[in-house]
């Protein structure tokens, strides 16, 4: 906010104008993302598509692995990449927020492939 505050004074003292609406709304243009948002809808779509599953199947309560694994990626990118809360994207599966909780910490990966959950036991030398 403050840099487009900035911006707007900058550029009214060199083109010598003053302030009015048009030359704050120019400015507020070009300081405005211009990438649409993804939606829940646009990520079901391409999850579908990828892992070739019907949009049925993601709100199922199968939990074969066939099933629950493009749920969890579904869910992740809902998170990631989506202004959706976990209520919405629970809601979307037909399921409780809870279940939208989950995939966050298991599709999260560390650089070696582990996912972000400690070991229960450290191996010994």
């Amino acid at each position: 906010m403050e840099s487009t505050l900035r911006c707007l004074k900058a550029k009214a003292d060199l083109m010598q104008a003053t302030i009015d609406p048009d030359l704050a709304k120019e400015v507020l243009l070009c300081h405005m993302p211009t990438q649409n948002l993804l939606t829940m809808e646009d990520v079901k779509a391409m999850v579908c598509q990828y892992f070739k599953v019907d949009p049925t199947l993601l709100a199922s309560k199968s939990r074969k692995k066939i099933h629950a694994y493009p749920r969890n990626v579904y869910v992740y990118l809902c998170r990631q990449h989506t202004q959706s809360t976990v209520e919405e994207i629970g809601r979307s599966l037909s399921r409780n927020h809870s279940t939208s909780s989950t995939p966050q910490r298991s599709c999260s990966t560390n650089e070696g492939g582990q996912t972000g959950q400690k070991p229960d036991r450290v191996p010994q030398q």
